[in-house]
């Protein structure tokens, strides 16, 4: 695999491969043209949401399953919430709590936009945004506005 990523000379190649066993994960190896590097931890975010734990919707339903999934591959994930619950985390996911105006057609886009600017002074390797409605606050979008 070291001498594939030396041939083809990009800054990093990854390799998926399949699982050892029927009940292991698949295994990430990442190479630059140099050596291989450990697969990095990561820190993410899931913005456009009512929050986790699920009880509304499908969107909650995927916020809580792939953010309790990353934590227990070893990543750091916080899920921005709308309405506030007794704990400060859920099956090791930070939950983050911000305000929102409660009306039909502005609770996720304020959430969102107050998520989104939340997320810029407290940064993250990635971010999901869930919902067409939040699709205004694409990185392209933020970037250019944000950081000329």
């Amino acid at each position: 695999m070291q001498q594939l990523a030396r041939e083809m000379n990009l800054s990093e190649t990854t390799f998926v491969l399949p699982p050892v066993s029927p009940d292991a994960d698949f295994r990430v190896r990442i190479f630059t043209p140099a050596s291989e590097r450990p697969a990095a931890k990561m820190h993410l975010a899931v913005v456009g949401t009512r929050g986790i734990p699920a009880g509304y919707g499908g969107f909650e339903t995927f916020a809580e399953e792939i953010s309790t999934r990353l934590v227990e591959r070893g990543h750091r994930v916080t899920v921005y919430c709308r309405q506030q619950h007794q704990d400060k985390s859920y099956r090791g996911v930070e939950l983050q709590y911000l305000p929102t105006i409660r009306h039909k057609y502005l609770d996720t886009i304020v959430h969102t936009f107050l998520s989104t600017f939340h997320l810029l002074c407290h940064r993250t390797d990635a971010a999901v945004y869930c919902n067409a409605a939040n699709a205004v606050f694409k990185s392209s979008h933020l970037c250019s506005i944000f950081f000329p």
